[in-house]
């Protein structure tokens, strides 16, 4: 399965093939050209940013203290 963002909308937009003409299905922006991620990738993506910003927050919470 794959992802691709919207820019115009905000929204995902998913297919299970990465080539082909690729319309967002909520506003018809033409998605072609955009970088695909695998849908399982994005999410890893966002729980891999979320730990980042925990160990800077943490971190940062131990020199301001």
């Amino acid at each position: 399965m794959y992802r691709k963002n919207c820019y115009i909308c905000h929204r995902a937009s998913y297919s299970s093939c990465e080539i082909g003409e690729w319309l967002c299905p909520s506003c018809g922006n033409d998605l072609t050209k955009q970088q695909v991620l695998r849908a399982l990738e994005y999410s890893q993506n966002k729980q891999i940013y979320y730990e980042k910003y925990q160990m800077e927050k943490d971190k940062f919470h131990l020199f301001s203290t």
